[in-house]
């Protein structure tokens, strides 16, 4: 019997892993959210915080059930006693079953505190990948949020799109050239138009 529960031990998982279960990692779309625009930031991920995500209770038994199956169809192979096997195996493998399935609704996360490129911090909250890179702290990233639902997506990038480009740089110079251009006329045609209203003043004090 104890050989029989530790079978149920490793067919139970087996069943449940191919009913529906929810991946939360950052390559794993959707099929609604296919053909979706979506914004892109860039950002330095500043801190991360290992955090768990508990999925709502479904209303299916898939766990009770395959385990109490596991469990009825194993207990009756006991020889002579394949009736009180058969009901003692079940029972046991349906509180086994929907034990599993209660802790297979845990998913280990990772909350993400990015810092973006203009300044702000967000946060996101997504599955850890195990078949990727892990993310670290100090990691360039890319996010990406669909405008629709406006959930969000923390992807590693081997480049720091934070720092300015040669050509940004150019433009702020450009920018900053504007700006002091605009001011300097600004002045000299105040200094133009003070000395004109002086002028205009001491020719009236002439004429008097």
């Amino acid at each position: 019997m104890i050989k029989s529960f530790k079978i149920i031990l490793i067919l139970t998982p087996l069943v449940l892993m191919t009913g529906c279960s929810n991946d939360y990692t950052a390559y794993n779309y959707d099929e609604h959210e296919s053909r979706q625009a979506q914004s892109v930031s860039y950002g330095v991920i500043d801190h991360i915080e290992r955090v768990t995500i508990k999925e709502k209770k479904s209303k299916n038994n898939n766990g009770m059930i395959g385990g109490a199956l596991s469990g009825g169809l194993l207990g009756m192979m006991i020889p002579g006693k394949r009736i009180l096997g058969g009901l003692t195996g079940g029972l046991m493998g349906g509180v086994m079953g929907s034990a599993i399935q209660s802790a297979m609704r845990n998913k280990r996360a990772m909350n993400l505190l990015v810092k973006l490129c203009n300044g702000k911090t967000v946060s996101v909250i997504q599955q850890e990948d195990k078949r990727r890179r892990p993310l670290r702290s100090g990691d360039n990233v890319v996010i990406y949020t669909n405008n629709a639902t406006e959930a969000s997506r923390v992807i590693y990038s081997n480049y720091n799109r934070c720092q300015p480009t040669e050509s940004s740089i150019e433009e702020v110079r450009a920018q900053v050239r504007e700006e002091v251009k605009a001011e300097v006329k600004a002045e000299v045609k105040a200094e133009v138009k003070a000395e004109v209203q002086e002028q205009i003043k001491a020719q009236a004090r002439a004429r008097g």
